[in-house]
């Protein structure tokens, strides 16, 4: 600060000397006001500097100082590492229920409100009720357990730097998109979620009213054999020739014909197996599962018997459609999402996620085209699309109850093991 004086002192004497040449009329006396103006100001602002920073900014991450209300993702709404003024209360000595933003100062707790709503793109009613001090929304418990998680990953994984946020995530979004979409077609955590203002129907009530939709019980239970033809459109405008035989409760076999190629795919009720040409090969686990889900006789009708821990996740919105949202865990341990219309009951879309050692790939099922063929509807339109790669399949002909015997949906006898 000494230093500083001196520098101010010198350069007033510098602007007072006569200048080595004439200049014009009082041009002279007005540069050096506005100077001295200058460098007056800059020196009041450098000795307020530290009041402005407590004031205007909260964070220091890896970019630098960082305004509360940023955007950038090394914001974050934690307290201020920089003592506050002795004035300052904790916002748990002004405000009531506060439980995890404890010692942060009451006059930081707004900034740190319109970060959040803006980070998620809601407003305060998302999380609260007119009482702001009420806990009576799921939102404003999970909102806690986000802040809590977000504080616990700075301090262990970045040294207490404010790197990871709301933001760093959610993107303006309420739900947080960490996987890459679903080749073309968006995935279901870019969906927002609706706030009807009604209560949700149980799981089990969306089922039966999915059952109901597609004919009901007992006409599903009249149909024990299928027999499908389809053609397959691939993205890049390739097709194959689909025949898809199914037997209840869980046989399938699906023969694909592309030019002179012919590959085959089956689940006898105990093994699944593929092929191509006369080798035969054994899947690995995710194109096990796979098989598996696809030999479901009706998707998702027997999610309480085979899924684990069916639950509402709330309404969205496909296209113009309004859905809900039922989350399980199938059989072979995959998180699966599914979608189904809230006027008709059917099943829209269906989302299965897939672990892998970087991350969440998802495989994505768009259901459309319901006909109704003798008593049940079937979906005549399939979408599927996963990272990189999309089909279609549109069925052609459907035959009911036809005869199929158990060995056709047995593997051949020669075996090859697969490389």
């Amino acid at each position: 600060m000494e230093n500083l004086s001196q520098y101010l002192r010198d350069a007033r004497r510098l602007l007072l000397k006569k200048p080595p040449f004439p200049p014009r009329p009082n041009a002279y006396g007005v540069r050096a006001k506005r100077t001295l103006k200058i460098v007056l100001i800059l020196f009041f602002l450098i000795l307020n500097f530290q009041g402005v920073i407590s004031r205007q900014f909260a964070v220091t991450g890896a970019n630098g100082l960082q305004p509360l209300n940023s955007m950038t993702p090394v914001n974050s709404m934690t307290p201020v590492n920089e003592q506050s003024p002795a004035s300052e209360k904790p916002a748990e000595q002004v405000y009531s229920n506060i439980r995890v933003l404890k010692g942060l100062p009451a006059s930081q707790i707004q900034g740190a409100m319109d970060f959040m709503s803006a980070a998620l793109g809601v407003d305060c009613a998302y999380c609260h009720s007119g009482a702001y001090a009420k806990d009576d929304k799921v939102a404003k418990q999970v909102s806690r357990n986000m802040i809590k998680m977000t504080l616990d990953l700075n301090k262990s994984s970045f040294g207490g730097s404010l790197e990871v946020t709301c933001y760093t995530c959610h993107r303006g979004q309420i739900a947080p998109v960490p996987s890459p979409p679903a080749g073309i077609i968006a995935t279901s955590d870019s969906l927002p979620l609706i706030d009807s203002g009604r209560p949700l129907p149980s799981a089990d009530q969306i089922i039966e009213q999915y059952i109901s939709a597609l004919g009901g019980r007992r006409a599903l239970a009249s149909v024990t054999t299928l027999s499908i033809n389809a053609l397959t459109i691939n993205a890049d405008r390739s097709s194959s020739r689909i025949a898809l035989y199914r037997k209840a409760p869980d046989k399938l076999l699906i023969v694909s014909k592309s030019n002179a190629e012919i590959s085959r795919e089956g689940f006898d009720g105990k093994r699944a197996w593929t092929s191509s040409g006369e080798a035969i090969s054994e899947p690995d686990s995710d194109s096990v599962a796979r098989i598996i889900r696809d030999s479901e006789f009706y998707p998702a009708i027997s999610m309480r018997e085979r899924y684990k821990n069916p639950i509402v996740g709330g309404e969205v919105r496909l296209g113009k459609r309004p859905a809900f949202m039922v989350i399980a865990t199938a059989p072979d341990g995959k998180p699966e999402r599914f979608f189904f219309d809230e006027t008709n009951g059917l099943l829209l879309r269906r989302v299965i996620v897939t672990k892998t050692a970087m991350g969440e790939l998802y495989t994505q099922a768009d259901f459309d085209d319901y006909t109704k063929v003798g008593l049940v509807r079937l979906p005549f339109s399939t979408r599927w699309s996963s990272p990189g790669k999309s089909s279609t399949r549109k069925i052609t002909s459907v035959k009911q109850n036809v005869r199929i015997n158990d060995e056709k949906f047995q593997p051949p006898e020669r075996t090859h093991d697969r490389e």
